[in-house]
């Protein structure tokens, strides 16, 4: 039996000044392979957000709630159309279970500069 201590991460942090957050249409990838999802919403009151698995049938989307586990942004070179530039943050990812225990999993969340408040 695996009795890991999982960390409690806040929804929402500040970092350099701004406000990060999770909203939905944020950009995440997780795993090694890097494998990324948009946040999509979840009619479900355990989770906050959907992600994609990818199929076009059986399980289609995981329920999953996002926490802020980076303490700073991560600046990327490169470009991006949509978001001008590349910022990201770390992130845990519950998978919420149902009437199972949650899994979670860490990744890195593209953080749109429309979203970036001064606190």
């Amino acid at each position: 039996m695996n009795d890991l201590k999982v960390k409690a991460y806040p929804k929402m942090r500040v970092i350099e000044g701004y406000q990060v957050i999770a909203n939905l249409g944020n950009y995440i990838n997780w795993g090694k392979k890097r494998l990324g999802e948009y946040l999509n919403p979840s009619d479900w009151e355990l989770a906050d957000f959907r992600l994609s698995t990818g199929m076009k049938w059986g399980i289609t989307s995981l329920a999953a709630n996002i926490r802020i586990s980076g303490r700073k942004i991560i600046y990327r070179s490169g470009y991006c159309p949509v978001h001008q530039s590349i910022r990201w943050v770390k992130v845990q990812i519950e998978f919420v279970g149902d009437g199972e225990p949650s899994t979670y999993s860490y990744g890195e969340m593209l953080v749109k500069l429309e979203q970036l408040v001064r606190d």
